[in-house]
């Protein structure tokens, strides 16, 4: 007698959630990578020669200079996230994302070509990265303005964001045994293989709104046309330059997200490093020292998401409100 298993239906905006929190998760991990290589690429190394005499080399003697300029390098280019936003609302959102995606792969698995060829080239290229990185950061807003309804996108958009955080642990984790068995080179090339494959997964499976995904059932449809009030349509859209510039909101928001990116910076990039420098402990000892941090955020950030949309449909708090709580999260 054969048993019949029920049928799970998962909805299709759950899925796109999913999708972009591997996603993010499938960014930070290079991040994280590039700053756990740069200490094994300085770390000076013990090499015992055929006659027996111990010698000390290292890979790049940069300066601490030098390093700063490669460990912000990606950074460079988040100063074109406003550029990812615009083509986000005129290709759409899934086709900037996985645009991000794609660069970023490419850029990651020649990473090393780029470092043998010249110094001056790595660091272009990582802030091309930068760029298409925020990119892929950008377009988000605009996949759930298709996908989310109001009362479900507080929550969506928090757990999406941890896997910032948790690409990052299982970076500093991964990449510090990967560093340990091997070298530094083979980090950018499993990263860039790893992030080139997810490419094509997110191209199967995500598509910039419902009305062009042939798995999402009619009720479903009909059900978040009902409640995010979109048309759909590709519409040229004008810009409120002025209005946008002379809010008040809109730079106390640049504020909060200056203040967050530092701190992500600092424990993304820097603290390796750091750990290096003041307790000289190996490389899988401060990755996971330096997972630590991100573990934290993956605990607490969903449960402010959670929290955020209870308090905004029980009408207990304003989306302001909500908005500002979940700032001073991040303070």
């Amino acid at each position: 007698m054969k048993m019949i298993l029920p049928q799970i239906k998962i909805p299709r905006r759950y899925v796109i959630v999913v999708m972009i929190f591997i996603g993010y998760a499938n960014m930070f991990y290079l991040h994280s990578n590039l700053a756990m290589a740069v200490v094994e690429m300085t770390s000076v190394k013990k090499i015992t020669l055929q006659n027996g005499t111990i010698e000390k080399r290292v890979d790049f003697n940069w300066s601490s200079h030098e390093k700063g300029i490669i460990l912000s390098s990606i950074s460079y280019g988040r100063l074109f996230s406003p550029v990812g936003g615009i083509l986000a609302g005129k290709f759409g959102g899934s086709t900037i994302y996985s645009l991000g995606i794609l660069v970023t792969s490419l850029i990651t698995f020649f990473s090393p070509v780029f470092l043998h060829i010249h110094f001056n080239i790595f660091i272009i290229g990582n802030m091309i990265l930068g760029a298409f990185e925020t990119f892929s950061y950008a377009s988000v807003t605009q996949i759930f303005s298709r996908w989310a309804p109001p009362d479900e996108r507080t929550k969506f958009v928090s757990f999406s964001a941890i896997g910032t955080n948790l690409g990052s642990a299982i970076s500093f984790i991964v990449s510090g045994w990967i560093l340990n068995s091997w070298n530094w080179e083979a980090l950018f090339y499993f990263s860039g293989v790893a992030s080139f494959v997810w490419y094509w997964i997110w191209l199967l499976v995500v598509k910039n709104d419902p009305e062009d995904d042939n798995r999402i059932s009619e009720e479903e449809k009909n059900y978040i046309k009902e409640k995010v009030n979109c048309n759909y349509t590709n519409e040229k859209l004008a810009y409120p330059w002025k209005n946008i510039l002379t809010c008040i909101p809109f730079w106390i928001t640049c504020l909060i997200k200056f203040s967050v990116a530092s701190y992500s910076t600092i424990t993304f990039m820097y603290l390796p490093q750091y750990l290096k420098d003041t307790n000289n402990i190996d490389i899988k000892q401060i990755g996971i020292i330096s997972m630590i941090p991100q573990i934290s955020a993956i605990i607490s950030a969903p449960i402010g998401g959670f929290v955020g949309d209870f308090m905004r449909s029980r009408k207990l708090l304003s989306i302001t409100n909500v908005s500002v709580i979940c700032a001073l999260q991040h303070m």
